[in-house]
């Protein structure tokens, strides 16, 4: 059976961004399993026909941002807790990691990639592609660090090409 490959994106469906979408598509057509992360709800009421072509799940990762929504900060909080129950080692020096690196001031990065971590591991996921070298791509990093396990983290361009 055919892992299944996660695919984080920072705002899913796009109407602008058809490429991605094209390359869902085929990549689906070719028989490859996904599972689409998207850090976004998207705010274009415009989207593009195609989507209803996708077949593959797509979760939205609980945000704090542009709003602020008490039912996603709980699910974003107590998925902080449940990865620190489960091994606080991992945790702390994921925490550590990130506050040195000067981004403290997007913690909400740090809670959405605990959350996506969480999926991960529910769903069995070890390999994850983005397009996008930076917000995406950093929430992966992140949320490589909550465990042992590797992702890879890349384009589909160059993964695929």
């Amino acid at each position: 059976m055919q892992p299944l490959t996660g695919l984080v994106l920072e705002t899913f469906p796009k109407a602008s961004e058809t490429f991605i979408l094209n390359e869902i598509l085929e990549l689906e057509r070719q028989g490859l399993k996904l599972h689409i992360f998207s850090l976004r709800h998207p705010l274009e009421s415009v989207i593009h026909c195609d989507i209803a072509r996708v077949k593959s799940a797509v979760t939205y990762l609980p945000s704090l941002l542009p709003t602020f929504d008490k039912n996603q900060e709980k699910e974003l909080v107590n998925t902080q807790v449940a990865l620190f129950e489960q091994d606080s080692t991992a945790y702390l020096k994921t925490l550590k990691r990130y506050l040195k690196s000067g981004k403290g001031h997007q913690f909400h990065q740090f809670l959405q990639a605990g959350y996506l971590a969480w999926q991960l591991q529910t769903l069995g996921i070890t390999h994850l592609y983005t397009y996008s070298a930076d917000v995406p791509a950093a929430t992966v990093e992140i949320a490589q660090s909550f465990s042992e396990d590797s992702y890879q983290i890349t384009s589909f361009e160059a993964a695929f090409v």
